[in-house]
This record gives structure tokens, C-alpha cells and sequence, in this order.
């Protein structure tokens, strides 16, 4: 008899709820459990009024997404099995309607709780109100669910990274976990943000630290919830699906490749042999979706966990690849698929170990030419954008700084046991680990696809672009002469003014 895949038919007929369904992570999610799901009842998505925009023009606009276009061709009615829901983590009852909060009570039966504030700079107040509060506001919904399987929280796997080998299980911090929200909800503003470093320490920053205080709060629903901890480590482009290298933001090693083929970004702090776990989005994806089925599995077969499980959604079965790496990979894709504008040649190696050469090198290569180009913009009267870019870039660095020059040893005990669970049907529709993986070609996949999608470029332009390189090449090696021209002038000046008063 022919093997089955169980997956799928886990999901027929349920009804799931998803939080952070505009993201990367959530895009992709939504895809794969349209693509691969197709017996699912119905996705309720979370959605907010945005810009003057109501849900169902941001449903719209969800689905106006690249990803879906062999849907809106093929299929386009199974966009009706996506049900938008107006919604607000971070308001009282998450800002739902009595109309809606019946529906989601008397369907959903498995939550994806995604959400959350990813400005690692947020204010304290700013990420428990969201990444904290956000989540006990979903479980308290949860709670009242007639058919809820599971609820799983999406976190980081960087929520414990003051641990160095991070095992899959929920980490303590000093004190109590409500006495910290009931701080943050009275302290007034300026005394709070004086003391923020001390209430999040050993954490680096208030993302993480809200994201590890939530794990813990987690503990008071155990007894009324079926709830599983999910933490990914840093999420890449796409290995396969929803096609190779799909990538649709800026944020950390996406946005690394990308201004660094743009010319913008030139100089990163990072250890060049310091590995970075880097994990594709749709291993991610898959691994979210097979891990409920995965506990229902374990609960069949009465070997359920006595705690709150925790999986860490790291590379399992492949080696990391270094930053410096990394870097190299980045550029040489940059190099052999150019964009069609670039503020400059792209830097091949922009990893500096040395924080003062670094600092110098933000001066000199992101500040000062960031105001020139303001500048020339402001006379020619056009709107300025550089130094507001490299504002950001600069605050993003600071950020990265503490991922990129350290390591981490993420055990993934229970992914390589949700993978033994799994059939070979499941294993290939649902691949949750990869032997192998090649960081080489995800990467240039990814520099073709935010070339494609990302910047709507014409791919068969790619010759003209590398023309455009050739001369921006030629630009940067004559800059360098002027440069090493006009310091070996003032060098010789200072040095005949030196002799002149040494010897006069």
C-alpha cells in the first residue's frame, strides 16, 4: 500500500489562527499551508488598520505578494479560505470584535502566534506591550477556544543568548516575571529608560529580554494549554519554496546582502570565523507546521512531554557558515548579478574585527558620503533619503554587533526527533532539516530574486549592469589614486614643515 503523507491530513478540515501574517516568516507560512495543506478549512489572519488602509485592503495587498501569483493564475479562490480578522495584539483583547472573537472561539483549533515588535531598540515599555503582554492577551483568547490542539509561540532562538549552548528548554531570569510588567506599566517614562539596561541585564536588548520573559509567563497556561516553544535562529531567504532565495525585507543577513551589493553598506562588525546559524525561511515554515502534528503524534503514542516543549529551529543536520564567509558569498553574488543603481562598488570584504577602524570606517564610507549625496540631491531638488538610510544601517550594525561577533550551539534534540516521526512522503513535502545545505547557491538565488521581486529589475539587463560596474570599478580605483594622491601631498607638506623647523 502506498505510503500517505500524514501531515496534510492533519490539517484537513481545521481552522488555524495566525498572528503576523505580513511578515516574512508569515507570508511564507500562509503559502506553504495553502500549497501543501490544501484540505485546511480556513487560515483567520490577525490584521490591523494600517496608513488609512482596512483589512481588507491589507488582505489585498498580502496577496499582491510575488509568492502567490501561481495562485491568483491557477487557483485564485483559494485566497477565500483566508479570512481576515481585524485585530491588535498590543490593544486590550486584541482588539477584536464580540462577532469575531465568537467565530475564532467556536473554529481555530491550532494557533501560530507570530507577532511581535523586531526593533531590537524598541523602549522596554514598547516590546512588553507587544512581544509580552501581546502573547498573554492571545492565550487568555486561547483559553476560551472550544477546540484549541495547539497553541505555538513563535520566539527567537536568541531569547537565552546569554547562554552559549543553548539547550530546548525555558530559561529563568532574575525575579519575578510579573513584577517586571507591573514595573514597566508604572515607572514613568525617563526614569524606565535609565534603567532599562539594568531590569534586561544579562539580555542585550529589550526584544530578547521580552521574548525570554514571555517564555516564562507561558509556564501559568501549561496546565490549561497545549503550548509549544518555537525558536529560530536567524532566518535566510528561501532554499526551495516558495521558490529558491525569496526574500521581501531588509532585516539581518537579507539586508547584510543586499546594501552590500548596493554599494551602501561597507564596513561590519562581525568575527569573520565566528559561525552564523542561518536557516532558510522555509525550513522554518515547515518545521512550524509539522511540529502541532508532531505533538498530536507524541500524544497518540503516550510519550508526551512533562514541561513545556521547546524547539529550536536552528540548522540541525548542516554546518554554519562563517560571517566572513558569509560576506564573500554576498559580494561575489552582488558582483555576478548586479542592480541596476548602486551608490558605489560593491566593498568585497566589509567584515572589520577592529571596532576603531570600524567607527572610522562608518565616517569615512557611510557618513560622510551619505551627506554628499543628500546634498548633491537637495540642490538638484530632489527628496533626500541617504543619511536617514545610513542612520538606520548604523543602528542595525549596533544591533548585529552582538549576534556577529559571537557564537552560539543551538541543540535541536527535539527537531531530529520530530524528523524520525516523520513518513518520507512528509519528509519531502515538509523538509524541517537539510544535509548540505549550500550556502553559495541560496544566496545568489536570493541576490536574483530581490533583484526580480524586491527591486522589480529587468533580469535580462544584467550585462548592461555589469557595464555599469565596470565603470563604477573604474571610478572607485581613480578616487583611490586621487586620495593616496592629495594624503601623500599633505604627508610630504607636514613632512618638509618638520624639517624646516628641526633644521632652521
Amino acid at each position: 500500500m502506498e505510503e500517505k503523507p500524514e501531515i496534510p491530513e492533519f490539517y484537513r478540515g481545521r481552522t488555524v489562527l495566525l498572528t503576523g501574517c505580513t511578515g516574512f516568516i508569515g507570508k511564507v507560512l500562509i503559502w506553504k499551508l495553502l500549497y501543501s495543506c490544501p484540505l485546511i478549512k480556513n487560515i483567520y489572519i490577525l490584521l490591523r488598520k494600517k496608513h488609512g488602509k482596512d483589512v481588507s485592503e491589507r488582505k489585498d495587498e498580502l496577496f499582491s505578494c510575488p509568492i502567490f501569483d501561481n495562485f491568483r493564475k491557477s487557483n485564485p479562490h483559494v485566497f477565500d479560505k483566508v479570512v481576515a480578522i481585524e485585530g491588535d495584539v498590543g490593544e486590550e483583547n486584541i482588539g477584536i470584535s464580540k462577532e469575531d472573537k465568537i467565530t475564532i472561539l467556536n473554529d481555530v483549533s491550532i494557533v501560530f502566534h507570530n507577532a511581535a515588535l523586531l526593533k531590537m531598540d524598541a523602549t522596554l515599555s514598547q516590546a512588553i506591550n507587544i512581544n509580552t503582554k501581546g502573547v498573554i492577551r492571545m492565550l487568555d483568547i486561547a483559553k476560551e477556544m472550544k477546540n484549541l490542539d495547539a497553541f505555538l509561540y513563535v520566539s527567537t532562538a536568541y531569547s537565552c543568548c546569554n547562554e552559549m549552548e543553548v539547550e530546548e528548554k525555558l530559561y529563568s531570569i532574575p525575579g519575578d516575571p510579573y513584577d517586571v510588567i507591573h514595573s514597566v506599566d508604572w515607572l514613568p517614562a525617563h526614569v524606565l529608560e535609565r534603567i532599562t539596561m539594568d531590569i534586561i541585564a544579562p539580555l542585550p536588548n529589550t526584544y530578547t529580554f521580552s521574548k525570554r520573559l514571555t517564555e516564562l509567563l507561558l509556564k501559568k497556561y501549561e496546565d490549561q494549554l497545549s503550548i509549544i516553544v518555537a525558536r529560530p535562529t536567524i532566518v535566510l531567504s528561501s532554499a526551495r519554496e516558495p521558490f529558491p532565495g525569496w526574500i521581501d525585507n531588509l532585516n539581518g543577513a537579507g539586508g547584510v546582502a543586499i546594501t552590500t551589493g548596493k554599494g551602501i553598506l561597507h564596513s561590519m562588525p562581525a568575527h569573520r570565523n565566528k559561525k552564523g546559524d542561518l536557516v532558510p525561511v522555509d525550513i522554518v515554515c515547515n518545521s512550524l507546521i509539522a511540529i502541532p502534528w508532531g505533538e498530536a503524534k507524541k500524544k497518540e503514542l503516550d510519550s508526551m512531554d512533562v514541561e513545556i516543549p521547546v524547539y529550536n529551529l536552528a540548522l540541525a543536520e548542516s554546518d554554519p557558515i562563517t560571517w566572513g564567509d558569509f560576506q564573500k558569498v554576498c559580494t561575489s553574488a552582488a558582483l555576478a548579478y548586479p542592480y541596476e543603481t548602486i551608490l558605489w562598488y560593491p566593498t568585497y570584504d566589509v567584515i572589520q574585527e577592529n571596532m576603531l577602524v570600524h567607527h572610522l570606517e562608518v565616517i569615512f564610507y557611510h557618513t560622510i558620503p551619505a551627506y554628499v549625496v543628500d546634498f548633491l540631491l537637495y540642490l538638484l531638488g530632489k527628496k533626500t533619503f541617504m543619511v536617514r538610510t545610513q542612520r538606520k544601517i548604523s543602528q542595525g550594525l549596533k544591533v548585529l554587533r552582538y549576534f556577529s561577533t559571537q557564537q552560539w550551539n543551538f541543540r535541536t534534540d527535539n527537531i531530529i526527533k520530530l524528523k524520525s516521526l516523520m513518513n518520507d512522503k512528509d519528509k519531502d513535502i515538509f523538509p524541517i532539516t537539510e544535509k548540505g545545505l549550500s550556502f553559495d547557491s541560496i544566496i545568489e538565488q536570493s541576490a536574483i530574486a530581490s533583484k526580480k521581486y524586491y527591486f522589480k529589475e529587468d533580469l535580462d539587463n544584467i550585462q548592461w549592469c555589469k557595464t555599469k560596474l565596470k565603470i563604477f570599478y573604474a571610478i572607485k580605483v581613480v578616487s583611490k589614486v586621487f586620495l593616496y594622491y592629495l594624503l601623500l601631498k599633505v604627508l610630504l607638506k607636514i613632512g618638509g614643515l618638520v624639517l624646516y623647523i628641526f633644521f632652521s
